[in-house]
Formats: C-alpha cells, sequence, structure tokens
C-alpha cells in the first residue's frame, strides 16, 4: 500500500534525459519567482517533479532550503495534481524572498492552477 505523504524516488525527475524531454516538448509558465515546463506524458501514471537550482538562486544552503520547501510542498499537495505530468521547476534569485511554507506553496498551487493540472 502506498503511503499519501511520501516522496518516493519514482516521483522525482533525475534522469537528464527526462528533463530535457521536459524542456523540449513540455509548455513554461513563468512568474518573478520561478519557470515552470510542464509535460503532458498522457499515459496515466504517477505526476512526477524536479527542480533545477543554479548559483544564482545564492549559496549552497539557501539552494538546499529552497530544495527541501519545493519538495515539501510536492509532498504534501501531490494528492490535489492530475496524473501522468512531469513538472520542472527552475526557481529564479528572487524565489529567496520566500521565507517560509505557506508562501512556496501559494506560489506552486498558482501556477499549478494556471495551468489546469490540479483537480
Amino acid at each position: 500500500m502506498e503511503k499519501r505523504f511520501s516522496f518516493n524516488k519514482n516521483e522525482h525527475i533525475r534522469k537528464t534525459e527526462d528533463i530535457k524531454n521536459v524542456y523540449n516538448y513540455g509548455k513554461s509558465s513563468a512568474n518573478q519567482y520561478a519557470v515552470m515546463y510542464i509535460l503532458d506524458r498522457k499515459d496515466g501514471k504517477q505526476t512526477r517533479m524536479g527542480w533545477v537550482l543554479s548559483k544564482k538562486v545564492g549559496k549552497a544552503h539557501h539552494r538546499l532550503r529552497v530544495k527541501r520547501l519545493i519538495r515539501e510542498v510536492f509532498r504534501l499537495n501531490k494528492a490535489v495534481l492530475k496524473k501522468g505530468f512531469d513538472i520542472i521547476l527552475l526557481p529564479r534569485r528572487k524565489i529567496s524572498e520566500l521565507r517560509n511554507y505557506s508562501a512556496v506553496e501559494k506560489m506552486l498551487l498558482e501556477f499549478w492552477g494556471k495551468r489546469k493540472i490540479t483537480r
């Protein structure tokens, strides 16, 4: 039985090939905090998420904090996402202004709602 709030390895996009596939064939959206690429795989399997942070975002401890917040938002809200999507998030430098979980959650839920991938 799958745990609802877990974050399994198969939900994380790690392979360079998969990331490039989303870049090349996915649709993008952007706001002041991040750019998001979304690819509809049309297979109905689990939605997967990945993130790419450059050194422009900040020092290592800032980048790690951003990654942890993004992972936590996805982990707790993946039940509201439709199945069969690959999502890549490229945070911009300004994302460090989002200091807490609720601000990052609001930003991601707005992104997902705008792209109509929520249930």
